[in-house]
């Protein structure tokens, strides 16, 4: 997969960034074209050689399609909770939310979102849960040019089941 200057890509430790340049650049002596992304949110820019993008997971946003699809999947009922213990399921959870992959990381929300809304709730699954929320609202905010606080609502109305249409 190759990106050009402009593109927004998702880089799954950092989150959404701006690519500002393509460079040339010796590394020990070795010639690397590399993407210099802007994560201006985090104030923060890095190199990274092209040919390591994708295996440190770094992708396109995802399409509207996409973000209509994640919706309808939150909107369904909820998954079976399995009983393991919190440890190994926060293990999932992290392995899940730096797989970058938006259907993982809906998947979390869908898994906490009930346990979010009681008091039974720890303090360790309500990080997990707003660090899975903060990724899906800002890219389906970015993808569908919307505010952020609509876009968590819209996918809070779709875990209570009340989301009927696509925005």
């Amino acid at each position: 997969m190759t990106f050009n200057i402009n593109d927004l890509v998702v880089y799954p430790s950092h989150g959404i960034g701006r690519i500002i340049d393509i460079i040339n650049d010796n590394i020990t002596n070795v010639k690397t074209t590399m993407y210099k992304i802007n994560f201006e949110k985090k104030q923060l820019i890095i190199s990274i050689p092209i040919n390591f993008a994708e295996s440190v997971g770094m992708r396109q946003l995802v399409s509207k399609k996409d973000v209509d699809n994640i919706l309808q999947f939150l909107s369904t009922n909820q998954l079976k909770k399995k009983k393991i213990t919190w440890s190994k399921c926060a293990a999932k959870y992290e392995s899940k939310l730096n797989s970058g992959d938006m259907y993982q990381i809906s998947e979390i929300i869908k898994d906490l979102y009930n346990c979010i809304t009681s008091e039974n709730c720890c303090y360790s699954e309500r990080v997990v849960y707003e660090n899975a929320m903060h990724c899906l609202v800002d890219e389906i905010s970015c993808v569908l040019d919307a505010n952020t606080n609509k876009i968590k609502d819209v996918i809070l109305s779709a875990l209570d089941k009340k989301f009927v249409e696509s925005i």
